[in-house]
């Protein structure tokens, strides 16, 4: 009783529209011939044996006997599952929303009675996908060992990493991902880890695999996003944008697992379908992001934005707004230099269940200057159904998934291919002044934490700014005298901001420090090459062939032996 109250108190407008629909044509409605076509393009895809949805839709029996559940999660728009605000953004590529139209006819039907007509009429169901929609696939990788969900507890979310066999680099068209089980994968993320940062996680985690929101390294190759979904259509990708897939890179994918009241195992499989020839375009990823986010208990409207100006003339391709569990309404817009205000995207309510990518049907051109923008509000209050913590808790910046997000991809093809570095320099340069300000907000509340300190000093470094960059290490080598890695630094700084001599002797005081971690020997020996091009710079050879040699004494590295022996 209670889903029928509730369908005519949220959907009564709906309903009597679809009724007002089947009195113009002069008939009641009927499964055969106004709601099979609808269920089978919009709800069967999905709720068909061995796919996500948790009961079968196809034949009038299938509905009729779901139809209080039905005529609930369409009236509230909780199905089908699809999250952008209409007329907000878009349109975009396999849009899954239901119409207006086809949902007061739904709805009307159901309240009718379910009619079934002449069900000899009826369309048949659509066929089962094949295995592979693209064809078979050019290399296909397969998760070993089987992933084990257990029988219970919370989500999973786990990343796995999976090796590529390769003897020359390919060029990556489209991909596509069988999850093994539809109903234990809800969904899948998929980056490309060329550093061997996913492989060292993987080894230091006792069981397959490693947690956490943070792929360990992996990143959105030529900014293109992969992944999966239930109901999401298998992009075709584009020949003249395929991504370059080399020889010992390894693929990561984050799987996110639900329990089913028994152990199980399954065995993800990706599919790999390759481009003849190098790819003419090449796009890029931005990802804005707020790292600052601390976000009270009880906390319904709290607000994060960010914006970035855009140095060059560039298209948006695709957008994924990011968030976890108490993200409510995500918005991103591009605001024109003329200002004018175009919508790219808004989520509301935003359901970090059904988090996906969204690719535009038509490229959005934007001229140089424009400022992409993000407003993220979160609700940490007890109404959030949706709120992990009872009573709610505060919640700050973090990998699991009870911490929490906020950031927002967006995949930017530039207009000239040329520019394809400035942006990504100027986007480099942006997030670091981001990321030093969280750092240097973060050391105001603990002075005194030296990992902080030499985290805001590297910052410093990478932006150019040496002088502050300087008092921060010298503060973490008079707290820690014997830190091999941030006297390395203190050098590495001083010969960058031109006192060779001081330099000198501090990296010769890293060298009596260090033992025998690899990376602070790789990190030393990079100091001594950073001396090494000052000397020789300001003319001082002698000096500078000293620096080489201490350099390929630690780390025998090809580039500077070539430096060495000019």
């Amino acid at each position: 009783m209670q889903g029928w109250v509730k369908l005519r108190t949220v959907a009564a407008g709906l309903v009597l529209g679809g009724l007002a629909a089947a009195q113009d044509a002069g008939r009641p409605l009927t499964f055969a011939e106004d709601v099979a076509p609808i269920v089978h393009a919009r709800c069967t895809g999905c709720h068909a044996p061995g796919q996500a949805g948790p009961f079968v839709l196809a034949s009038h029996a299938d509905v009729a006997r779901r139809a209080g559940v039905i005529a609930d999660v369409v009236a509230r728009g909780l199905m089908p599952p699809w999250l952008p605000v209409p007329g907000a953004g878009g349109p975009f590529v396999g849009d899954r929303s239901l119409p207006e139209a086809e949902r007061a006819t739904l709805l009307a039907w159901i309240a009718q009675g379910c009619a079934p007509g002449d069900l000899a009429r009826a369309p048949a169901p659509p066929a089962p996908a094949p295995e592979w929609q693209l064809g078979p696939p050019d290399l296909l990788l397969v998760l070993e060992p089987a992933v084990r969900v257990p029988a219970e507890g919370r989500d999973v979310y786990r990343n796995f990493v999976l090796p590529v066999a390769l003897a020359e680099p390919r060029w990556v068209r489209a991909l596509e991902f069988d999850p093994g089980d539809r109903t234990l994968v809800h969904h899948a993320a998929i980056g490309l880890d060329s550093s061997g940062g996913a492989r060292a996680r993987d080894a230091r985690d006792a069981e397959p695999g490693f947690p956490g929101m943070n792929m360990g390294g992996a990143r959105l190759p030529d900014g293109h996003f992969l992944g999966w979904a239930p109901g999401k259509r298998v992009d075709p990708g584009r020949a003249d944008m395929a991504w370059r897939l080399a020889p010992g890179d390894d693929l990561v994918l984050q799987l996110h697992l639900r329990p089913s009241g028994k152990p199980e195992t399954i065995r993800p499989r990706v599919a790999l379908h390759f481009a003849a020839q190098a790819p003419t375009a090449r796009p890029t990823a931005i990802v804005l992001s707020a790292l600052d986010l601390d976000i009270p208990a009880g906390a319904a409207e709290y607000v994060v934005e960010r914006e970035y100006r855009l140095p060059v003339a560039a298209s948006v391709l695709a957008i994924a707004p990011h968030a976890h569990y108490v993200g409510h309404d995500l918005r991103a817009w591009a605001a024109l230099p003329d200002g004018r205000e175009v919508p790219l995207i808004r989520l509301r309510p935003w359901d970090f269940d059904w988090q996906d990518s969204y690719r535009y049907v038509e490229p959005v051109a934007l001229p140089p200057g424009t400022r992409l923008g993000m407003r993220y509000q979160y609700d940490n209050s007890a109404t959030n159904p949706l709120n992990p913590f009872s009573p709610p808790r505060r919640i700050v910046y973090g990998e699991a998934a009870t911490d929490e997000m906020g950031e927002l991809l967006v995949q930017l093809l530039p207009a000239d291919p040329d520019e394809r570095e400035t942006l990504e320099r100027d986007f480099a340069l942006y997030m670091e002044r981001q990321t030093l300000a969280h750092l240097v907000a973060l050391l105001a509340g603990a002075p005194d934490d030296a990992r902080l300190a030499y985290s805001v000093a590297l910052s410093h470094e990478r932006l150019g700014e040496w002088e502050p960059a300087l008092v921060h290490l010298r503060a973490v080598v008079r707290a820690r005298p014997k830190d091999a890695m941030a006297r390395t630094a203190l050098g590495r700084v001083l010969a960058r901001a031109g006192d060779l001599a001081t330099s000198a002797t501090e990296l010769a005081r890293a060298q009596a420090e260090l033992g025998s971690d690899a990376r602070t020997r790789q990190a030393l020996a990079g100091a001594w090459a950073v001396l090494g091009d000052a000397q020789r710079a300001r003319g001082d050879e002698p000096g500078a062939r000293r620096s080489f040699e201490a350099s390929l004494a630690l780390v025998p590295a090809p580039a500077v032996r070539a430096r060495l022996e000019r």
